[in-house]
């Protein structure tokens, strides 16, 4: 087994001053989507979420820091193990059954992994607790939780097609009549394709503010709503939550003026 030391690329670092200076809104939502899917591919294989301290290279601290790490690798060699991918692990021993190996920061509200640091991706809820993590193993003796799982009256699947096929009907309805800016594209409002141009976007522009959600591309036709060549306005920043506050905010009938009966 060889001591020597070789620095490795391991990581991709995005910092948020220039992801704001130098990203559209919709390019940073999707960067903030792809990260939350790799945190919640850690949690189901039993990992936390990543943590880590970025030290830029020109801190006085960059080249202290290297020799540090290299010094505890090259002392502590024996105590890795050879995995697939060359890549290196501490040979802990597993954890009991009931033990967690760690912990990862859910959703307060839908438990989807994430940090806090910007809003949760699914339901826009922006607080997350600490919460436990189990290994491969242990999460195998679990309930196992996916598209089939059910409340005892419907499932995941069932209640996503559900969301599909009433937002089909409510902007199918609204196009049919010339109501509100409805439409669909393969691309945002900056041009690029949604996630590689296997889904596309329906938008509609109500009174209260944008509403809009992604779709697979075998359900394009159903949409019968004008094609465009990008989604016409700009993100506005919309969360799952805004979304429905500005629905039901459509739907609720204005209140009754106030006043007596006879009044001037």
């Amino acid at each position: 087994m060889t001591t020597q030391f070789k620095r490795e690329e391991r990581y991709y670092v995005l910092k948020i001053s220039d992801m704001k200076k130098y990203l559209s809104a919709e390019k940073q939502e999707a960067v903030r989507a792809t990260a939350e899917k790799l945190n919640a591919g850690r949690a189901v294989d039993g990992k936390p979420v990543l943590q880590a301290v970025v030290i830029e290279s020109d801190w006085p601290e960059y080249e202290r820091v290297w020799q540090m790490i290299e010094t505890r690798m090259i002392t502590t060699r024996s105590q890795f193990l050879n995995c697939n991918n060359d890549r290196r692990f501490w040979a802990i021993p597993e954890p009991a059954q009931e033990e967690p190996i760690g912990d990862a920061y859910l959703c307060n509200q839908c438990k989807t992994p994430f940090d806090g640091a910007f809003q949760c991706p699914s339901c826009g809820h922006g607080n997350a607790t600490k919460e436990p993590v189990y290994t491969m193993q242990q999460r195998k003796q679990m309930p196992m939780v996916d598209e089939n799982t059910s409340d005892g009256y419907h499932t995941f699947k069932e209640l996503y097609e559900f969301r599909k096929a009433y937002n089909i009907a409510l902007f199918n309805e609204w196009a049919a009549n010339g109501k509100y800016s409805v439409h669909k594209s393969w691309r945002h409002n900056d041009g690029e394709l949604c996630f590689d141009g296997s889904w596309f976007i329906v938008v509609a522009v109500l009174p209260q503010g944008q509403i809009s959600n992604h779709y697979e591309a075998k359900d394009w036709d159903l949409f019968q709503i004008q094609e465009t060549e990008k989604a016409l306005f700009e993100f506005d920043g919309h969360t799952s939550i805004n979304v429905i506050e500005r629905l039901k905010m459509y739907t609720t009938p204005p209140k009754a003026a106030q006043g007596t009966k006879g009044e001037a």
